[in-house]
């Protein structure tokens, strides 16, 4: 049998280049895919709970109110980006601030929890 020699061959500066380009055009559109958005601003930061098909229970002025679902994924929570699904959540308000007025309001969710933003999925103890 015979052996194949192969000569290297010089790439002309318009290859080189157009090389280039593809690689950086690549690269950029790589790292837009992974750099996180601007944080939305916490003051525009709004808790949306929607517990249809379970039980809402509680003082709608003062709070807490306590949402509790038969499905272990019934109460959908949403803040921002951040989707959060449990079985019982709990919407308080700060010690003496009304939970009907704006402002700050935290869940808590007891029972496990399926925490999803974007293509991140995280499951929490149940």
């Amino acid at each position: 049998m015979g052996t194949t020699t192969f000569k290297p061959q010089r790439l002309s500066a318009t290859h080189w280049m157009v090389s280039a380009l593809l690689v950086l055009s690549t690269l950029s559109w790589a790292l837009a895919q992974e750099t996180p958005a601007e944080p939305p601003d916490p003051e525009a930061r709004i808790i949306t709970i929607d517990g249809s098909g379970g039980t809402q229970r509680g003082n709608l002025r003062s709070g807490p109110i306590i949402y509790e679902h038969p499905d272990p994924q019934g109460i959908t929570a949403t803040v921002s980006t951040l989707t959060i699904l449990g079985q019982y959540a709990e919407l308080t308000a700060p010690e003496g601030t009304s939970i009907s007025r704006g402002g700050e309001r935290t869940a808590t969710f007891q029972n496990g929890v399926e925490v999803n933003r974007g293509r991140l999925t995280a499951t929490g103890p149940g």
